[in-house]
């Protein structure tokens, strides 16, 4: 009868305890076209990115590619409260330099990394060559890649699973069986 109590007391410590970072890794793919003043017409690519959605803290790319910016350094990318940036310049910095070739665009994603609203003039750029010349947007879509992966239970689940398993184990011990004779 002694270990049930330290048994509830160790669970509800664990339970209690909060979960760890849960980084979400997303694929998505995305296309821009532009007037017919622009050097490119259309861009198109795709990127991964990584970010953990309670944390609110900057997101990671991995594998960003477009055959029209090959070009083009990529900088980085922003996780803020699901509105996500990526390119090598932000929405104010965003100036063809004469050495620099530049690029930003921006898409709001829910919790889960889905695509919630893009606007039409969300991706600029601007070639090098052409200096203090910039791009913007007539038409941009993001699209996510691939579905969802199966959520992986939290140490607070698994400590309650555990928790019941012994509760119920420590009651088939404790049973008292009728035997007769």
């Amino acid at each position: 009868m002694k270990f049930l109590p330290a048994l509830l007391a160790a669970a509800t410590a664990v339970v209690s305890t909060p979960a760890s970072a849960a980084y979400i890794t997303r694929s998505y793919d995305f296309t821009a076209t532009f007037g017919a003043l622009s050097p490119n017409k259309v861009i198109s690519g795709s990127f991964t990115m990584e970010f953990d959605p309670m944390a609110r803290e900057n997101a990671a790319v991995r594998a960003f590619s477009s055959k029209q910016l090959d070009g083009y350094q990529f900088g980085g990318a922003s996780f803020d409260n699901g509105n996500v940036s990526f390119g090598n310049c932000d929405r104010t910095g965003c100036r063809a330099g004469s050495s620099t070739n530049t690029f930003f665009a921006s898409f709001k994603v829910d919790a889960e990394g889905n695509v919630v609203s893009v606007r039409d003039t969300d991706f600029v750029y601007g070639k090098a060559l052409t200096c203090c010349m910039t791009w913007q947007s007539t038409s941009f879509v993001v699209n996510r890649v691939g579905g969802s992966a199966p959520a992986v239970p939290e140490p607070a689940t698994w400590a309650t699973m555990m928790l019941g398993f012994g509760v119920i184990g420590y009651a088939l011990r404790r049973r008292t069986v009728l035997r007769f004779v």
